[in-house]
């Protein structure tokens, strides 16, 4: 016995050395590889060059797992700071590198990981909001260029992130808080995969609890096109929309109140389906002109339903849709054909008895 935990602890030894010796040997494969100088031009490469974005950072290094560290993180909204707005803060990012490719003295990016991350989003006075998701959407494109050069999925991963939207009117501003945002975006040739979860904060005006939204989706680029999305929100401020349904002259109305959904969305061969419920909670809504009184007071209406647009067939069919509260259930099932052959409606429509005295107590479409 007193041989064999002998053998043991000369295993462990052996097996502790061999670890630290390939610690060692790897600190120094790197540091001799990749002097800091090289690093640092990866680095301005990725986010200069590659996603035209200004970058700052104090310090720069190899992880053991074979990522670059950058510390102190700053990413601008444009190619310059000549702004001083800054899009991504960070203390701390990984830049994930194949670590194949590295063995071979090779830098090829594979990913970017972005913990406890400032992000910042500026809407200034008259800027059109497409000014904003054509940023995203160029940051999006760029990233999929990386992708497809190395024929690789590409993963962008934020975990426990903040968001700050701030957007300036003539007279005042909004600003909408978003907490604890963990998400992921990967990208391999055709296929897109990603995830979004975030908190968020009511109105100040507002007396409702913190909000919640999970966005899950898979797009497939291919002949067929393929979109799959399921979109869970949970007591979400509606007020915060008063300010954009003004701002496009959607409807002279304001809302307050909450809502919650879980909607499934599917795409594919030109044939969309949406199915799921969507819950208001508390709603108002209030007819700003001639001038403003509510039209609906304190409702809590329900709409459930699966709905299926066929655009090559100009088919439009409701499986299923119902809109009930406490007082009114309608229900809706239907067809509508509009095309260069057919232009016809089948409905059936049901619906309970409405007291519509207790009705009026919530709805007011005239004053």
């Amino acid at each position: 016995m007193k041989i064999k935990k002998n053998i043991y602890i000369s295993l462990v030894i052996i097996a502790a050395c061999v670890g630290l010796l390939s610690i060692t040997g790897l600190k120094t494969f790197y540091a001799f590889m990749f002097t800091e100088e090289a690093l640092k031009e990866s680095v301005h490469n990725l986010f200069k060059v590659q996603l035209n974005r200004a970058v700052k950072f104090e310090r720069i290094d190899v992880s053991l797992c074979g990522d670059i560290v950058v510390t102190s993180f700053n990413l601008s909204t444009e190619s310059d700071f000549n702004d001083n707005i800054s899009l991504v803060e960070a203390p701390k990012i990984t830049v994930d590198l194949n670590f194949y490719d590295l063995l071979n003295g090779v830098i090829t990016v594979s990913g970017i990981t972005i913990p406890d991350a400032k992000i910042m989003v500026f809407k200034s006075f008259g800027k059109d909001y497409n000014d904003i998701t054509a940023q995203f959407k160029d940051i999006y494109q760029r990233l999929n260029r990386i992708a497809q050069k190395h024929e690789r999925v590409f993963e962008l991963s934020f975990s426990n992130c903040s968001l700050i939207y701030q957007e300036i009117f003539s007279e005042d501003e909004v600003l909408i808080s978003l907490n604890e945002i963990d998400a992921s975006l990967k990208i391999l040739s055709k296929i897109i995969n990603y995830t979004l979860s975030i908190n968020s904060v009511p109105n100040k005006n507002s007396d409702l609890s913190d909000g919640h939204m999970e966005l899950k989706g898979e797009y497939y680029f291919d002949d067929a096109g393929y979109i799959k999305q399921k979109v869970v929100i949970e007591n979400c401020d509606l007020s915060y929309l008063n300010r954009f349904i003004g701002q496009k002259k959607i409807s002279d109305i304001s809302l307050k109140g909450s809502v919650s959904t879980d909607v499934e969305i599917k795409y594919i061969n030109n044939i969309l389906t949406v199915a799921g419920i969507i819950e208001t909670n508390n709603l108002h809504v209030f007819s700003l002109k001639p001038q403003q009184h509510p039209v609906i007071s304190n409702e809590n209406i329900n709409i459930e339903g699966d709905i299926q647009i066929n655009r090559g067939l100009g088919k439009y069919t409701i499986r299923h849709l119902n809109i009930f509260d406490d007082i009114l259930d309608i229900t809706l099932q239907g067809e509508y054909l509009h095309n260069e052959n057919d232009h016809t409606i089948d409905a059936t429509v049901q619906s309970n008895s409405i007291d519509l005295t207790e009705l009026s107590h919530y709805f007011s479409p005239l004053r």
